[in-house]
């Protein structure tokens, strides 16, 4: 049981890893877009963001459903965060 709940700890810290990468990216994103500074870079960092937390996804849903479950958690609980820390702001 132990190593069952040390398993899920990990994949819920995973899933929160994947989830500030993902969502710092998103913010990088935006301020190239808005900015107008290195298009390029701009246009192509999306696919790089979506196909890094598919991947991780993928890894996850390998690993079984409750393993999927928790990255997700773990990825919602950090979406949940920033949107908390974006409130009020323009």
């Amino acid at each position: 049981m132990t190593g069952l709940m040390f398993s899920l700890l990990c994949f819920l810290a995973f899933g929160g890893a994947v989830g500030a990468l993902h969502f710092r990216a998103l913010a990088w994103n935006v301020q190239l877009l808005t900015s107008g500074a290195r298009i390029p870079v701009a246009l192509g960092l999306p696919v790089v963001r979506i196909a890094l937390t598919t991947g991780a996804f993928a890894l996850a849903v390998s690993q079984g459903a409750g393993q999927l479950l928790v990255v997700m958690l773990g990825f919602l609980a950090v979406r949940a965060i920033v949107l908390l820390r974006m409130e009020g702001r323009p």
